[in-house]
């Protein structure tokens, strides 16, 4: 073990998500609104993956999601960032449903609509301190 050396290099990754909890009961209450409530599951534990939406939810409050892709029974089976992912076309119309529902209840819980769907956030004083559109795309 002698004359052994190593070198050590932190290299900063994401910033950790952290779902707003008012915002996540927004979306789940309009996914279920859309979908049904069946089909709206809570995720128990934490997921320790990265993703650069966390600056987004640095910023505004907001939420991550999973959509469900896979259609086994069509051979639609493997994971997002697989090299052989595929998409079962069939539940886009679903998808955009929430996503159109879940924008709107985050529009009326946290600030007023504008004329292009967006949401301005405003400071105590009443002034516009952040425009921001709240984006939303399956994973």
């Amino acid at each position: 073990m002698r004359g052994l050396r190593f070198e050590y290099r932190w290299e900063e990754g994401y910033p950790p998500l952290v779902n707003d909890l008012r915002a996540s009961r927004a979306g789940m209450r309009a996914a279920a609104a859309a979908l049904g409530e069946a089909a709206v599951i809570a995720l128990t534990r934490p997921i320790m993956g990265g993703e650069d939406f966390a600056y987004y939810l640095e910023r505004v409050p907001g939420f991550f999601w999973f959509l469900d892709t896979q259609a086994p029974e069509r051979g639609i089976v493997h994971p997002n960032h697989n090299p052989r992912f595929d998409l079962d076309e069939s539940r886009l119309p679903p998808f955009v449903a929430v996503m159109a529902a879940s924008a709107r209840a985050l529009a009326r819980e946290f600030g007023r609509q504008s004329r292009d769907g967006g949401s301005l956030r405003q400071s105590r004083e009443g002034r516009v301190r952040e425009y921001y559109i709240i984006p939303c795309a399956p994973l």
